[in-house]
């Protein structure tokens, strides 16, 4: 009995290790592109087919390899934005930051890049760290703002959510017509999004709980309460809004990924089914007041 129970042990260590090591590997792996096609509830004729990289939860990570995937897909793909949905730095270090932040700077010159910012991104006086060396190298910081993107696009970012720093009216305060983009890093924000019919939302944060079970998904992530999360990661809908969640590049805490494999997205929008889904004059109803 004793004999039986000790082989048991011994091939359950074996297979933990196994694990480990699997996932160790798989988070030092080269980040991978995925193209995904949203659907998206009223979306102007104009932008089907607009295409969105996005990018997120760098966490100062920025592998040569990464470089190369990501720079690669720009020019095989030619999306036309980026959105970055937070945490380019990991606890506010610029320094151990400097390749995320030329990976953004190499992407402005190629594009317009939108970020909102996450967590990690905050110096402790409350500011965003990395702002200055940003916009210094085109990328548009939005926290609590809005900024005009191409084909009549609004991209509105929210400070982070984990840390109370959104606030959804001020990010849409005296936004100027065209169709709205949110960014925002965690994806809670998403019931309060869709109650004011914001048809789309780009977030991260989540790591896809760094490790997923096969047919089950994620067990945990950070800011959602109890075990198997409702938004880890993939597409979600709520009414007439539409969320993207991307597990990410990076990892917060142990270097540790299970099937759960880096990642950047490549987005493409494309009107939803049903009628009067594309009718340009429903685009504004989330408008404050």
């Amino acid at each position: 009995m004793l004999e039986g129970l000790d082989r048991f042990t011994g091939l359950g260590i074996v297979a933990a290790g196994v694990a480990v090591g699997y996932g160790l590997r798989e988070a030092s792996r080269p980040v991978r592109p995925f193209h995904w096609v949203v659907p998206v509830p009223r979306l102007p004729a104009a932008l089907d087919g607009f295409t969105i990289l996005h990018l997120t939860d760098l966490h100062g990570r920025a592998y040569p390899a990464d470089v190369e995937a990501v720079l690669g897909a720009v020019d095989l793909q030619a999306p036309d934005a980026v959105a970055f949905t937070g945490d380019v730095l990991r606890r506010h270090d610029l320094e151990g930051g400097r390749g995320a932040l030329d990976l953004l700077g190499m992407l402005a010159r190629k594009l317009p890049v939108y970020l909102c910012p996450g967590n990690h991104d905050y110096a402790p006086d409350g500011s965003v760290a990395a702002r200055p060396v940003l916009e210094a190298a085109g990328v548009s910081v939005l926290d609590n703002a809005h900024a005009t993107g191409p084909r009549d696009t609004v991209f509105i970012g929210l400070g982070d959510p984990q840390t109370h720093r959104d606030d959804l009216d001020g990010a849409l305060e005296e936004i100027p017509p065209g169709f709205p983009v949110l960014l925002a890093h965690s994806p809670v924000v998403f019931p309060r999004v869709a109650l004011r019919g914001l048809p789309l939302v780009l977030a991260g944060h989540t790591h896809g709980g760094q490790a997923r079970l096969p047919r089950i998904g994620s067990v945990w992530v950070p800011g959602q309460r109890g075990l198997f999360p409702e938004w880890d990661r993939g597409i979600f809908r709520r009414e007439d809004s539409v969320m993207v969640v991307s597990s990410g590049v990076g990892v917060s805490g142990p270097p540790f990924r299970y099937l759960v494999p880096p990642e950047f997205l490549l987005l493409t929008l494309r009107p939803a089914g049903g009628s009067g889904e594309t009718d340009d004059r429903r685009t504004n109803t989330w408008r404050k007041g």
